[in-house]
């Protein structure tokens, strides 16, 4: 199953992440980005192609390499404040 904001890594010569941005069942189509690029402009494609390159082994899902955890401890008032 794909879902909206999941990542996935080209097992090939590429070494590219794209993350999905938006899903749209009905009409078989998705969009994303590709997050190594200088430039992550979404681009659409068929969801089918993908389930299948996943199947292949031509994607695999990776975790987020821009998620991390912060210590609830140590975030200044200033993050907090632009949190809420």
């Amino acid at each position: 199953m794909i879902l909206e904001n999941m990542v996935f890594k080209y097992t090939d010569y590429k070494e590219e992440c794209i993350r999905i941005i938006w899903i749209n069942e009905k009409n078989n189509q998705l969009i994303y980005v590709n997050i190594d690029s200088n430039v992550a402009s979404p681009k659409c494609d068929d969801l089918n192609k993908l389930n299948e390159e996943i199947e292949n082994n031509v994607f695999v899902k990776v975790i987020n390499p821009f998620l991390k955890n912060i210590d609830e401890n140590k975030v200044s008032d200033v993050e907090l404040r632009l949190l809420t």
